[in-house]
Parts: structure tokens; C-alpha cells; sequence
């Protein structure tokens, strides 16, 4: 159900987790379809790059000399080597596969609120169908952030809140690229807009750190050491994000519909819709030059 009045922080939290515990197994299958794969592909690539070194510092414990003679041993040019594919490997998972999961969450969810049969099928095909704009609108936001985080942290992180409702304006929406950042823009407009949406950011962050504590704490315990490899190291710290990342993309999809219960009056039109007098869910026609609705 969709929310129909405006909602403080702990409110609107709470309703995310509702929302994500009520919808827990298809959020997840959304996010595995494509998280676990890489996930376990950055975990094998680091194991065969580093795996053997890795051991070899370990063996030599806190003797630093020998550390960096091993390392010296190992080859400037290959640990270049196995740095670039590394990073390539987290550009693809955290710069492409992370926001794709992302925005098929959006669809999943949404589609679970208005009442809808929903797949992960059915999730993925709706991305598909926007596809474009979607992929352009995350790079040009994602381009702005680091542009600001460049010049000073503080910016970067006003930036991303300003923009924080591209993805859903996107794919619920269905505006161009450049469209749903103006359209972010005015939504989010005002301090006490921006400073509401960074407390819920806050405690998003503030649960991603203590799952991430519990998570290791619990290997310890389980095992009796920390983990002995990249393939373990990697999917433990995996495991965390690919729960919590349901969470994430639920909080700021309830806070893109509470914005426009409040600047909107969305409520006004989910009763006129369920009235029979308007139908508040029909979509737009696409705009000139761009894609066809599903």
C-alpha cells in the first residue's frame, strides 16, 4: 500500500522495513540474480591474483622486511597488473550490476505496493523497457556526485541527497535522463528536505556498519579465525550488502512517494483513484525520441 500521509525519519524507516520483510524473498532473488555471480567472480579473480601472496604475508607475520621483499619478488608490473583487474572488476559490480539490482528493486517493490503479481522476471523485463534513460540518468548523477566529492567532500554529499530521487523519477515516471534530474532537483528542494533525507541516510549507513560488525563477529565465532581466503573474505562482506540493499532502495522509494504526498498531494489522488475518478497509476505518453512504454 502505498503511504498516504507525510512521515518523520523513524516513521519512514519503519515503514521500509515493514515494506522489505513483507517482500524479503523477491527482494532478495532480485538482488542474487545478479550480485551473487559477481560477487563470486571478484572473489575467484582476487583469490588467483593474490591468493598466493596473500598466504606468503600471512606465513611471515608482522616481519615488514620480508613483507616487502616478498612483494618486491612478486613484480611491479604484475601487481599493476592484478590492481587494474581488480578495480575493473569493482567498477563492473559497484558502477554497473549494483545499480542495475538497484533499479529492478525499485520496479519489484513498487509493483508489490500498487497490488501487483511481481517476478523477478517481471522486474528485470520492466528495467529492460527503460533501460536508456534509466542507465544515462545514474551516470550523469553518479558523475556530478564524484565532481562535487572532488572539490570537497561536503558537496558530494549534498549533491548525491539532491539527486537522490533519479532512479525512482526514472522508472516510475518514465522521464528522459535529464528530465528526472531537474525533476530530483525540485523534489527534493528546501534544507528541511535535504537535512530529513540525511538522517534516514544516516541510519542506513549506521545498520549497513553494525550488519557488516555482526557479520564478522559471527564468522570469528563460527570458524574461530577470520577469514583464510579472498573467496571467504569477499563473499562475508558481501553477504551484508546484498541483504541491506533492499532496504536502502525501499527507504528512498517511500521517500520519493512521501515527497509527493507533501508537495503533490498524492494522497488526494490515490483516494480519487480508488473512487473510480481518475486512475492516478496510467503513465504518460512517452515523450518525443523517446522509449516506448511497456
Amino acid at each position: 500500500m502505498y503511504p498516504t500521509r507525510p512521515a518523520g525519519v523513524i516513521e519512514l524507516l519503519d515503514r521500509a522495513v515493514r515494506l522489505y520483510r513483507d517482500q524479503f524473498g523477491l527482494a532478495l532473488s532480485v538482488v542474487a540474480v545478479l550480485m551473487i555471480p559477481l560477487n563470486v567472480m571478484l572473489a575467484v579473480t582476487l583469490e588467483i591474483a593474490l591468493g598466493p601472496i596473500y598466504s606468503a604475508v600471512k606465513d611471515l607475520g608482522t616481519d615488514f622486511s620480508k613483507i616487502v621483499e616478498l612483494v618486491t619478488e612478486y613484480g611491479g608490473v604484475q601487481l599493476f597488473l592484478t590492481a587494474a583487474g581488480v578495480t575493473m572488476t569493482y567498477l563492473l559490480l559497484y558502477g554497473l550490476v549494483a545499480p542495475l539490482a538497484s533499479g529492478a528493486l525499485f520496479i519489484a517493490l513498487n509493483g508489490r505496493m500498487r497490488g501487483e503479481p511481481m517476478t523477478v522476471g517481471r522486474a528485470y523485463r520492466g528495467l529492460f523497457g527503460v533501460m536508456g534513460p534509466y542507465v544515462g540518468a545514474v551516470m550523469i548523477k553518479g558523475s556530478v556526485v564524484v565532481l562535487g566529492y572532488l572539490f570537497c567532500v561536503v558537496p558530494g554529499i549534498v549533491l548525491g541527497l539532491l539527486l537522490s530521487q533519479v532512479e525512482p523519477v526514472v522508472l516510475l515516471e518514465r522521464r528522459s535522463s535529464m528530465d528526472a534530474v531537474g525533476r530530483s532537483w525540485e523534489l527534493m528542494r528546501g534544507a528541511s528536505t535535504v537535512l530529513r533525507l540525511l538522517g534516514v541516510v544516516f541510519l542506513l549507513v549506521l545498520t549497513s556498519v553494525i550488519a557488516g560488525q555482526i557479520a564478522g563477529f559471527g564468522y570469528v565465532l563460527v570458524t574461530g579465525g577470520p577469514p583464510g581466503s579472498f573467496l571467504s573474505s569477499t563473499l562475508l562482506s558481501a553477504a551484508p550488502e546484498m541483504l541491506l540493499l533492499p532496504l536502502d532502495v525501499a527507504a528512498i522509494l517511500l521517500f520519493y512517494y512521501d515527497l509527493r504526498v507533501r508537495r503533490e498531494a498524492f494522497d488526494l489522488e490515490l483516494e480519487a483513484t480508488r473512487l473510480g475518478l481518475i486512475d492516478v497509476f496510467m503513465l504518460p505518453p512517452p515523450r518525443e525520441g523517446g522509449p516506448p512504454l511497456p
